[in-house]
């Protein structure tokens, strides 16, 4: 009987069950290499974020600090800074609870308008008391002006005499877009009220002829009397939720830290303001910034400096800022990264 042998080729094809398992591995390493990229792609879009933001907090102190530095620039030393700290109004559309308030009479209005006259910024005179006696000579009352009547405690609005809040003894601003005169107070939207002893700063809710109207959140802190009590345009840094109701990929709110009307950075977690004063005011040698009593407020509590029982605002020497942003990881909601941005600022009676 005769047996044909079938010879199968050398290079024959894969089984089904072969290529249904080749299959399945390659599915697993493509997977596998995919979660990778993605998870690559992720992190460098967190990192990127990250860096990011914390390049805007650190732009954000030195702003902060040009602010600081320029306080009270032209005017006496009472309308330099102003706290309100712990801000708790229920109205987080109005600045977040538990976060520090900072107020500062805006130094940079009076140079604006030295050079907006012509004056070559290396031939201003350095002397404090020019710029004064040049403020207050100005024909509407300077950059200040006196309260026309007692303003009591918990007071909503100050009456003040003619001030320049808006009126047209400013120069025109050639960088401001509608051309319309600097107007000190209301387009600060903030300012400082301060005698010589008390100052506490308030954002604007509306003018009245010569009567400023505080926002109804919040009223006077203090007692002002007509005699010895003036009004100085602020600048006023806070932190508010965002206006347009975006939130954080796990629900949380989202804040901002705003410039008067203007917002500065988002995700800003807490805004923190220390105020350092001289340990040692009577001393003939100053301390300088590391001999300093730290306290949260501005005026300080009582006995601040040690041993001085009148308060007097040559003492400020040093501001302290933390300002802490908070970023949430999208692809995981669940995990949220604190940062602390701090800076002290040496001031210069």
């Amino acid at each position: 009987m005769k047996i044909d042998h079938i010879t199968r080729p050398a290079h024959s094809g894969f089984t089904l069950v072969e290529l249904m398992v080749t299959i399945a591995i390659f599915s697993f390493v493509i997977a596998a290499s995919y979660a990778t990229y993605i998870n690559f792609i992720h992190s460098t879009t967190r990192e990127s974020q990250l860096t990011s933001i914390n390049a805007d907090a650190a732009t954000t102190l030195k702003l902060l600090e040009r602010d600081i530095k320029m306080a009270g620039f032209g005017l006496p030393q009472t309308t330099r800074a102003a706290s309100h700290n712990n801000c708790n109004v229920s109205n987080e559309d109005f600045c977040k609870n538990n976060t520090d308030r900072i107020f500062m009479a805006d130094g940079w209005e009076i140079l604006r308008d030295f050079t907006l006259n012509k004056e070559d910024d290396g031939q201003i005179p350095t002397s404090p008391d020019y710029y004064s006696k040049i403020a207050n000579s100005k024909a509407n009352g300077g950059y200040r002006a006196q309260l026309t009547s007692d303003a009591s405690l918990s007071a909503t609005s100050v009456a003040v005499d003619v001030l320049n809040i808006d009126s047209a003894d400013e120069r025109d601003d050639p960088d401001d877009d509608d051309g319309s005169p600097l107007v000190d107070i209301k387009d600060n939207k903030s300012f400082i009220i301060s005698d010589n002893i008390k100052v506490e700063g308030h954002r604007i809710g509306s003018l009245t002829g010569t009567t400023i109207n505080l926002l109804s959140n919040e009223s006077l802190n203090n007692t002002y009397l007509a005699g010895n009590s003036s009004v100085a345009p602020a600048l006023g840094w806070y932190v508010r939720k965002d206006s347009s109701g975006k939130k954080y990929p796990n629900g949380d709110n989202i804040y901002w830290l705003y410039r008067n009307q203007n917002r500065v950075i988002p995700y800003v977690d807490n805004l923190q303001i220390q105020y350092g004063y001289d340990a040692f005011p009577n001393s003939t040698t100053q301390g300088g910034i590391q001999s300093v009593d730290w306290a949260d407020t501005m005026p300080p509590p009582s006995g601040i400096p040690d041993g001085e029982s009148l308060f007097q605002f040559n003492y400020l020497r040093a501001i302290k800022i933390i300002l802490t942003i908070k970023v949430v990881d999208r692809k995981d909601p669940a995990k949220i990264i604190f940062t602390n941005f701090e800076t002290t600022v040496d001031l210069k009676n």
